[in-house]
């Protein structure tokens, strides 16, 4: 019985001492359909006859512009009103002749104005951002007006308070308030 042989290379040397089922055979495996045998009779060339001549050609056609109903590449195409004929008589150029457009008007710059000739206010016009900036004209009643009263002790729950002072009365269960009239002329104010 033969043994075993590890072959780790091929060799094309021949080897007599060796049996017939231990020789290698050196067979060659196709890499191209062309090494093929054609036994199925594949089509090996192109037989359509539907299929014009030029379209079998290994290169593709050329074609002229005009072949194909395009415009030649080297064909100027106008980009600028300026560039065509005007055959339709467009007018080209104007002069301003109109009695009742006043000059000003006709002059290529635009005109400029003042704030007060378009009825505007000035760029450096004061805008109160506050009202300590406005003059209290109204008589409001500011802070330093107010004159606070303090009922906190009292242990009375019965009052008659004045207009634009301030009545402080700490914690109650009751508080019974008569208003006083106020000054004719002013916005008078009760503040408890």
């Amino acid at each position: 019985m033969p043994q075993d042989v590890v072959i780790n290379e091929w060799s094309e040397e021949p080897q007599p001492d060796l049996v017939p089922s231990e020789r290698l055979v050196k067979l060659a495996i196709p890499t191209n359909v062309s090494e093929l045998n054609n036994d199925s009779g594949y089509i090996t060339t192109e037989t359509d006859p539907t299929v014009p001549a030029w379209a079998k050609e290994a290169t593709k056609p050329s074609y002229t512009a005009e072949e194909v109903g395009a415009l030649s590449s080297t064909t100027s195409i106008p980009s600028k009103t300026s560039e065509l004929t005007n055959d339709s008589g467009f007018i080209t150029g104007y002069t301003e002749t109109d009695p009742t457009v006043p000059s000003w008007a006709k002059e290529s710059s635009k005109p400029t104005y003042t704030a007060n000739e378009v009825g505007a206010l000035p760029n450096d016009t004061f805008i109160p951002e506050n009202t300590s900036d406005l003059i209290n004209d109204s008589g409001f009643i500011t802070s330093a007006d107010i004159l606070v009263i303090d009922k906190t002790q009292d242990t009375s729950n019965t009052f008659a308070i004045d207009p634009n002072k301030m009545y402080m009365f700490g914690i109650r269960t009751s508080l019974t308030i008569t208003l006083n009239p106020g000054e004719s002329g002013i916005v008078n104010e009760y503040m408890f």
